[in-house]
């Protein structure tokens, strides 16, 4: 009987040690994953930005514009590196290609000044906007992501 009641006390204190982690951990992740969808915005209308500014010195050379602007990376890399959502490979597969691309296009835009007009070329090439369009694969996820985080525990 004595043993009956020790499993009993600690399967109850196995089952508020998770609920107490959970909190903790639910208490963490939100502002991560809300600090994650403001970085995904933010990259969206840098690249809208660039776009555009492409677009007009491709038809208007002689005005050229440079952006100095560049896409902001650093929540992203704290997800890839960290990986404290718990989501399957895909996610953070695409959370990888995200920061890829955005590392590749940090690096287009610091060389824009000496290669304008490569530079541009590449931002308005079609497989270089299918690549940005992950952002919005990855909103979804990231969305998906948080609503899972309200409904456990």
């Amino acid at each position: 009987m004595l043993l009956i009641q020790q499993l009993r006390q600690n399967t109850r204190l196995k089952m508020e040690q998770t609920k107490i982690f959970c909190i903790i951990k639910n208490a963490k992740n939100p502002p991560r994953i809300t600090n994650r969808t403001n970085h995904s915005k933010c990259i969206k209308e840098t690249r809208k930005h660039i776009l555009k500014t492409a677009k007009e010195n491709q038809e208007n050379p002689k005005g050229r514009v440079i952006v100095t602007i560049r896409f902001r990376l650093s929540a992203i890399e704290l997800l890839v590196t960290n990986r404290y959502l718990d989501e399957e490979y895909l996610f953070y597969r695409i959370a990888e290609e995200m920061f890829n691309q955005i590392l590749t296009g940090n690096d287009q835009l610091n060389i824009w000044e000496n290669f304008s007009e490569s530079t541009e070329k590449w931002f308005l090439d079609d497989d270089n906007q299918k690549a940005f369009k992950l952002i919005k694969k990855f909103m979804k996820k990231l969305i998906n992501a948080q609503k899972k985080l309200e409904v456990s525990c």
